[in-house]
């Protein structure tokens, strides 16, 4: 039998990004979101949800979607070393728009940020993180240059710029600075900055629970 609810598709498509959204009835059920490189499918958070844990979702490469809808154990996604299971807020977010903001000064330091991450976490930090006052931070990726840059929301600073090199098997961090201008940033402790920089990454990027790092 039927419900005889009509199914609606709306499909948008943002430079190399698709989304199709899915509805029944007055009902939105969830947005399928990909690109050239993954895919994933976002359910609707129900509005008596709000309050609950924050909704979480699969993001996969197209290989490994694949072998996944070659076999009806979806928890199989558990063991796929190249897929990303974050927040379906962050999933759902788009490519943070590229502003300038104020380059980096002379006055840096190596941060000594070492990392690796794979096809789909790396996906997930290209979006980048829309300035956002209350957040603190703007985080935008130079596709051209390969690097991150992290910058005060409130001034524009980049704070710090993470340089990375893409090999078969993802991801890592080649290279990393930190701003050591007084007059734009007064912190002094590197392994702090280093932890910060990480959770930067974490929270606002890979869309994880993390814990703020202290000193």
């Amino acid at each position: 039998m039927t419900s005889g609810k009509t199914t609606r598709i709306e499909t948008k498509i943002r430079e190399d990004e698709t989304r199709v959204s899915v509805s029944q009835g007055e009902a939105e059920l969830g947005t399928l979101i990909y690109n050239r490189e993954t895919i994933c499918w976002v359910p609707k958070q129900r509005p008596h949800d709000a309050e609950a844990e924050p909704q979480m979702s699969w993001l996969l490469t197209w290989e490994q979607f694949s072998g996944v809808m070659e076999t009806s154990e979806l928890s199989d996604i558990l063991i796929l070393d190249q897929s990303a299971y974050a927040r379906a807020n962050r999933l759902r977010a788009l490519v943070a728009d590229s502003e300038p903001g104020i380059p980096m000064p002379d006055a840096r330091a190596e941060l000594g940020l070492r990392r690796r991450f794979n096809t789909a976490e790396f996906a997930l930090i290209r979006k980048g993180f829309p300035s956002d006052w209350d957040a603190h931070w703007g985080m935008t990726f130079d596709s051209v240059e390969g690097e991150l840059r992290m910058c005060r929301s409130w001034t524009g600073h980049c704070i710090y710029t993470l340089k990375f090199r893409e090999d078969s098997r993802g991801v890592e961090i080649e290279q990393s600075w930190v701003n050591r201008d007084p007059e734009q940033y007064q912190e002094t402790d590197l392994g702090h900055d280093r932890d910060l920089a990480s959770w930067l990454i974490d929270t606002f990027l890979l869309g994880r629970q993390s814990e703020f790092p202290s000193k």
